[in-house]
């Protein structure tokens, strides 16, 4: 019931932040001219931005002439097509007594942290009777986070911190003398994800590996439980300001090696604040 909920809520919350996105575009090309559409960000006449083709190769720059809404129109150095994308190149652009902009480019680093909510569930074997017991529950993270752009649609995000897991569910045997089964544990761990990015929208997957900083059960035998690693898969949105910095909206589904007697899965959505470094 309640991954149903956050899937809903998930859902919800990218329809309506779906129409937003915050990565400059070429959107015409006429001889060294260009029309871009600036998509959230707060470029100024003089700025100087990098072209980026598809594969993420650096292939001109261009300069801002003139800005009119949320179109700009610029000179460009180099080679550019409609649908390439642009961002500032440090140290460059006109006024600096403006508003901040935001200037998301490759090699670019951020941290920050998040929290979120987790649901699990798990089907364990009780070595008493050979019965199996399902268990679910909710439990709560807690991480720091790490992100590093490599091009503007390959990107890294590591996170490390504190994560629960925690599930139960009736028997009528087994887990001392019947009623109901639990496992509950306490990791701390990391997070290690390969992001492509897609405007402000990403898709990645990777491996979380964990440690038990505290644990008990009766489903299992607690000796048992040690570090493990999960193969995780996520989805996300960052919604960015125009200051650079971010809102990381994320949504992971951890599934837990199985063994003949257990096998586990985590759904988690997590939310935070990220800036650059």
């Amino acid at each position: 019931m309640i991954s149903r909920l956050w899937l809903c809520l998930t859902i919800l919350l990218f329809m309506w932040v779906g129409s937003s996105s915050f990565a400059a575009v070429v959107k015409a090309v006429k001889d060294n001219q260009i029309i871009l559409d600036m998509e959230g960000d707060n470029f100024k006449v003089g700025d100087v931005l990098k072209i980026w083709d598809g594969s993420g190769k650096q292939v001109g720059l261009a300069k801002i002439k003139a800005v009119k809404g949320n179109k700009a129109k610029a000179v460009i150095k180099g080679r550019a097509e409609a649908g390439f994308k642009l961002t500032l190149r440090s140290g460059s652009g006109g006024d600096s007594g403006g508003g901040s902009r935001h200037a998301t480019g490759p090699s670019d680093h951020y941290w920050g942290v998040v929290v979120g909510f987790d649901s699990a569930s798990a089907t364990a074997t009780l070595a008493a009777d050979n019965d199996s017991v399902k268990m679910s529950g909710s439990g709560f993270l807690l991480q720091a986070l790490y992100d590093k752009t490599f091009f503007p649609w390959l990107g890294f995000r590591g996170l490390a911190g504190i994560t629960s897991f925690d599930v139960s569910g009736p028997t009528d045997s087994g887990c001392n003398g019947g009623g109901t089964c639990n496992t509950s544990i306490v990791y701390f761990g990391g997070d290690f994800l390969g992001r492509v990015l897609i405007k402000s929208f990403w898709v990645g997957a990777g491996v979380d590996l964990l440690f038990p900083l505290s644990k008990s059960a009766t489903a299992i035998a607690p000796s048992s439980i040690s570090n493990t690693l999960l193969y995780d898969l996520a989805l996300g949105y960052d919604w960015r300001f125009a200051s650079g910095n971010y809102i990381p909206i994320q949504f992971d589904y951890q599934l837990f090696p199985s063994s003949s007697t257990v096998s586990a899965h985590m759904i988690s959505i997590s939310a935070g604040y990220a800036f650059k470094w």
